[in-house]
């Protein structure tokens, strides 16, 4: 029984499901959504179910590159066919609208905006230069103002969410250069065409432009000094990290190292906004 499941859960991707399910806590948390507690799980259902949606339909349309790029996953592997595949997005697309219709309309209007979002990505945006790439990012900053929608200072958030874009395009990036073997096969017009030196530009523009955003947050007076401390001892030094690795190799670049630095640094940042909230509720 457990072997029948395993595919089905590695199609949904549980440490993006799980990093989803954080911010939406977040920004349910942080902007004091005026919800009762019990409707945060409804939330988290709705967020976790859209973001396996997401991942299957990408994997169903991917499905010839990742036979070259990512062959250990279910669908390339022959775990799961493309018809059970299809089923299970049909399946966690009416999940995540049912829940979030469960706590009104303004959310399950608000759920289905990236369900569209996703398959618009995963059937005409993913093989483009920049689009795909700027809506994953959209995506992913979305769950911190899907969490605390309705709230009164739910522009406290917008700030956090807007530097959850900027990292996540510079992962993106990152991803689709260590795709590029497969994504060139099979004919897909991504960023990595560029070539590794204008894209090393735009990463360090990019990783520049985030560093100067990290601190409004503090300057605004939107979060406080626990905010300031752990981004100075925890986000700064992986952000730094990744951007020399990016600026100064030039050959045998160590991209799965970036991206899992990015990584780390997404949740650093999390980490920043929670534990800060934390000691400081707000005013």
């Amino acid at each position: 029984m457990i072997t029948k499941i395993v595919p089905y859960l590695e199609l949904m991707r549980p440490i993006n499901a799980a990093m989803t399910c954080i911010a939406v806590a977040l920004g349910f948390w942080i902007g004091g959504a005026p919800l009762p507690p019990v409707f945060l799980l409804h939330l988290l259902g709705a967020a976790c179910c859209a973001v396996g949606f997401g991942n299957t339909v990408n994997d169903i349309v991917d499905i010839e590159g990742d036979r070259i790029n990512h062959p250990a996953r279910p669908l390339p592997r022959n775990e799961l066919s493309i018809h059970q595949a299809k089923l299970f997005a049909l399946l966690l697309a009416a999940a995540s609208c049912g829940l979030a219709l469960s706590i009104s309309t303004p959310h399950l209007l608000a759920a289905s905006v990236p369900l569209l979002l996703l398959l618009l990505y995963a059937r005409f945006l993913k093989p483009t230069l920049f689009a795909g790439n700027i809506l994953v990012s959209f995506l992913v900053a979305y769950p911190l103002i899907y969490g605390g929608l309705g709230s009164t200072i739910l522009s406290h958030l917008l700030i956090p969410a807007a530097l959850a874009f900027l990292l996540n395009f510079c992962r993106e990036i990152v991803k689709d250069i260590q795709d590029r073997k497969g994504d060139r096969a099979t004919g897909a017009k991504t960023t990595a065409q560029i070539g590794i030196g204008p894209l090393n530009m735009i990463l360090t523009i990019l990783g520049l432009t985030y560093l100067i955003a990290l601190w409004l947050p503090y300057a605004l007076g939107h979060f406080g000094r626990i905010y300031l401390l752990f981004c100075a001892t925890l986000v700064l030094p992986l952000h730094t990290a990744w951007l020399i690795i990016v600026f100064k190799a030039r050959k045998e670049r160590r991209w799965g190292t970036v991206s899992l630095i990015l990584k780390l640094e997404m949740l650093s940042g999390l980490a920043a906004l929670g534990v800060d909230r934390l000691f400081i509720p707000p005013a």
